[in-house]
């Protein structure tokens, strides 16, 4: 008898910061779905407050567009304070320009909202730091 596989992002913590409350939850859905333990937080700034109580996240998902702390913003910070937790971040317009500001912010990619969730679930594989894996 085959055993069943597990979910392919089984084992991972994930923080994911977005305003809308509706596309938060969907989110959350789908990656826990996908077997990930996840946080959501509605700013930048509860961001930050989560990740100076916990730094144990694989992998840190964020709007761009946010009050109070936005996504580009909270990268930067999220670079300088734990610069061995990815960033992924999320936009309604992946323009040119906002690539480039994603980057410039140390995201490691930038995807379009709402996301394919073959395509988040791609991102979140391609970046997330795994547990047991090296800083």
């Amino acid at each position: 008898m085959e055993s069943p596989s597990l979910p392919p992002l089984q084992g991972l913590r994930l923080l994911v910061a977005e305003d809308n409350e509706i596309t938060l939850c969907v989110l959350q859905e789908i990656l826990e779905g996908e077997g990930a333990r996840v946080t959501g937080v509605g700013d930048g700034e509860q961001a930050l407050a989560a990740l100076d109580t916990d730094d144990d996240y694989q992998l840190l998902l964020t709007d761009l567009r946010m009050p109070v702390l936005d996504g580009l913003a909270l990268a930067r910070r999220c670079r300088e304070r734990l610069p061995g937790v990815p960033v992924v971040g999320l936009t309604v317009a992946r323009l040119p320009e906002t690539c480039a500001q994603a980057t410039e912010a140390g995201m490691a990619e930038l995807l379009e909202k709402p996301p394919d969730i073959d395509a988040l679930v791609a991102a979140v594989l391609r970046h997330a730091r795994w547990p047991g894996d090296a800083d």
